[in-house]
């Protein structure tokens, strides 16, 4: 059974021997490994190379197509009689770009017994810093967050929206209501090195315009999203209120990223499987061009090509127990759910959860009205005590009062602070003009100096009543 996978591209200038030299220095600084003294691994001509010793099986193989060159190592070993593990690690190199690719498979020998959640394994961490860096798309392949530019929008809407020609998937970070990210950027880029590139957006103001260009497609208000490239692949949304820490979130989305991989489907089928079934063809062709007569070099030959196409059927067995069991998880959680569901409507929301906040909170104030003791207001009382709200509000409101009540005249550090939690700002001689999110609906004006030492205030309730109040 698959339990990991990734694939990256490489920096320029790196070849297939580098890739193969790196793996080497991996399974000699392996306890695992029955083999003391590896010999140095050789790109191989067409062939698989047998280096297996007391039941720990390892091969090395290559062959060269018309467009591209392929190699990989296969190392496989059972654990204390119990578990089986294979590491996969192919690679290929074109005229373009050369790609890696690292697959851990873990077969279960004990009946019943499930496969453990590995940690990243530690050739994806020698690979990715001996030979990872490559362009993907735009985004360099690196443990560090991409942070996006005002000027970055069309970017921006490419990563939402499919379009852009990256391979790896995408963390998109927003910002929440203090203009900053909700997670440690660089702790993220970090666990997800080699698995997803980690994207930042620059401020507020920035995710507001991002929303109108995608219609609300986009992660905003601190929120994750993860995005697979193509415009019809997976995505997912990940909400820092349902989190407790920020370590947790990271956590979840990096789970995601993982299962993504065991789901996903290589264009450039760099796997084993495909390496060894390319040899393979390549002996029988190499067979029938010599126009050899000898029964024994077509069966050596055809038995290769047969196992390699056995090899290719296990693999698809496990992904496909793999795919039923995830179903069936899946199905379990869904019937566990309650039957609480409605249709949102179509109005952009400005923050994650804003609609839910403002359900919660008409049901909070109307809960007052209703019978004491009656089926709906135990029904109602169970149901708001149940949610929590998102603390949105509450925090956009701390900063507004900060802004706007504390002082007689508005700074530029002040204006910055409005526009990060989403207000757009325009001067209008001796006032500003702010704009809610971009919906003239909800337009106010900040005079630069207050008239008296309540405007300010004044101008808070305002703002929040028509933002937030009945």
């Amino acid at each position: 059974m698959i339990v990991y996978a990734t694939e990256f591209p490489a920096r320029r200038g790196k070849n297939l021997q580098d890739v193969l030299a790196t793996a080497r220095e991996w399974l000699a600084g392996s306890p695992n490994q029955p083999v003391r003294n590896l010999p140095l691994f050789t790109v191989p001509s067409d062939e698989v190379i047998d280096l297996s010793k007391d039941g720990h099986q390892l091969y090395v193989g290559a062959v060269s197509e018309q467009a591209r060159h392929l190699a990989g190592v296969r190392d496989a070993w059972i654990e204390l009689g119990r578990q089986r593990w294979v590491t996969e690690i192919v690679a290929s190199q074109d005229a373009e770009a050369l790609w890696v690719s690292i697959r851990l498979f873990c077969d279960m020998l004990l009946p019943g017994a499930k496969p453990p959640v590995p940690k990243k394994p530690h050739i994806v961490k020698q690979l990715f810093s001996a030979v990872g860096g490559g362009d993907d798309g735009g985004i360099v392949v690196e443990d560090k967050p991409h942070f996006l530019k005002g000027s970055d929008l069309d970017f921006a809407v490419a990563i939402i929206s499919g379009t852009l020609k990256n391979h790896l998937p995408i963390a998109y970070v927003s910002c929440d209501f203090t203009g900053r990210p909700s997670v440690d950027v660089d702790h993220a880029a970090k666990r997800l090195s080699g698995l997803a590139h980690v994207v930042v957006e620059p401020n507020r103001y920035f995710s507001t315009q991002l929303g109108r260009r995608v219609r609300g497609a986009n992660p905003y208000g601190g929120a994750i999203g993860l995005y697979w490239p193509g415009a019809h692949e997976h995505r997912v949304k990940y909400l820092p209120q349902m989190f407790s820490s920020s370590w947790e979130l990271i956590s979840d989305v990096e789970a995601g990223a993982r299962s993504g991989w065991l789901f996903w489907r290589s264009p450039r089928s760099i796997y084993w499987p495909y390496l060894q079934e390319a040899i393979s063809s390549r002996r029988l062709e190499r067979v029938r061009e010599s126009g050899s007569q000898s029964l024994e070099e077509f069966t050596v030959a055809f038995d290769q090509e047969n196992a390699a196409l056995r090899e290719q059927l296990r693999h698809a067995e496990a992904r496909a127990t793999y795919l039923e069991e995830a179903l069936r998880l899946a199905r379990d959680r869904q019937l566990q759910r309650d039957d609480v569901k409605f249709a949102a409507g179509d109005k952009q929301v400005f923050y994650p959860r804003e609609l839910h906040d403002a359900i919660l909170d008409t049901l909070l104030e109307d809960l007052d009205g209703l019978t004491k003791g009656s089926r709906r207001e135990v029904l109602l009382s169970d149901f708001v005590t149940a949610n929590e709200r998102s603390g949105v509000r509450e925090q956009f409101e701390v900063t507004l009062k900060e802004c706007l009540s504390k002082s007689d005249r508005i700074s530029s550090q002040q204006l910055q602070r409005l526009k990060d939690i989403g207000f757009g700002i325009a001067d209008g001689g001796k006032h500003y003009k702010a704009v809610y999110n971009n919906d003239p609906r909800f337009a106010f004006t900040i005079p630069k100096t207050a008239s008296d030492h309540r405007s300010g205030k004044n101008l808070v309730s305002e703002i929040l009543r028509s933002l937030f109040k009945r």
